[in-house]
């Protein structure tokens, strides 16, 4: 989020209310059905909580918009429409979402993932070997097939936003959550979500140089977003950064990545691999894998 300097002190005393809020809203009954039993994220349009069906028992997640959520008739209009098409999501690779709703409060019911996300297990170490990486690539490139078929751009493709379990085969299973409708982040993001009036919006490590000069987006920059993560996952490092927000943005915009050899000489990654992170990082899209599909059977080649 880009903030302006002048308004600490507004934005402290809200920040304030809203944890009241927050807590108030642990342990109370949502929609006469959900009791809250614990807050898991929040971010500049929501908070998400865990919840459990007073009836079946069953865990949900519970994501509550701001009410000031909408100031622009523009993300309102955005956000309904997103909100009809997820209801479309019918995959192993992408957070099942069970009930919408405008009444309390404008609300969304999804399925309850109990596991670890990707940023997560990025923490220690902070990269990953390319064959394990390969399968998470995968999984999340039939995730993101299925959503851009469904008429949904994620636009908000990273670490945080990809949850990694266990099949009862031990296998990894892959999760994306969080549809670029809310950005639901943590307070140890080193770059917040950025989220203008009109309509600019994603993680400043992650946006493609179309998003970063809020033009369409398309299919494409999620692309160009999992390009990033690729990259983030292998290395250890951000293909592109800046000092802050505004500066990451811009070099999205003009500046390429280093190669592997450059950012971490001592680990041998497939240069194949290296290929095809790269081209999903062009900055015009048209010289980018055109669908997920397309970079998925690029990502089968690769021994």
């Amino acid at each position: 989020m880009l903030v302006i300097l002048g308004c600490a002190k507004l934005i402290s005393a809200k920040k304030f209310i809203d944890t009241n809020i927050s807590e108030q809203m642990v342990g109370s009954v949502f929609n006469n059905r959900y009791e809250i039993t614990e807050l898991l994220g929040e971010g500049h349009l929501s908070k998400v909580y865990k919840a459990r069906h007073c009836k079946n028992k069953t865990m949900s997640a519970i994501k509550i918009m701001h009410p000031d959520s909408f100031e622009s008739t523009n993300i309102f209009t955005r956000f309904q429409h997103e909100l009809k098409m997820t209801r479309r999501f019918n995959h192993q690779n992408v957070v099942g979402v069970q009930e919408i709703g405008l009444e309390p409060k404008i609300f969304m019911i999804m399925e309850y993932v109990h596991g670890v996300s990707l940023a997560t297990v990025l923490q220690e170490p902070t990269r990953l070997p390319y064959k394990r990486s390969l399968s998470i690539f995968k999984q999340i490139c039939d995730g993101l097939n299925h959503i851009h078929k469904n008429g949904v751009v994620h636009r908000d493709i990273k670490p945080s936003n990809i949850m990694l379990l266990k099949n009862d085969d031990n296998t990894e299973l892959v999760k994306i959550v969080d549809f670029g409708i809310a950005k639901v982040i943590t307070h140890k993001e080193a770059l917040r979500t950025t989220f203008l009036k009109g309509g600019l919006s994603g993680s400043p490590y992650y946006m493609s140089s179309e998003q970063c000069q809020d033009n369409n987006v398309d299919a494409r920059s999620d692309i160009y977003a999992l390009g990033c993560l690729m990259y983030k996952t292998l290395t250890g490092h951000q293909p592109i950064t800046g000092h802050d927000a505004l500066e990451c943005l811009q070099n999205h915009i003009s500046l390429f990545p280093k190669s592997f050899a450059c950012v971490c000489p001592e680990i041998s990654i497939p240069k194949d691999l290296e290929d095809i992170i790269l081209r999903c990082l062009a900055k015009e899209r048209e010289n980018r894998f055109q669908s997920a599909d397309e970079l998925k059977r690029a990502l089968e080649s690769v021994t």
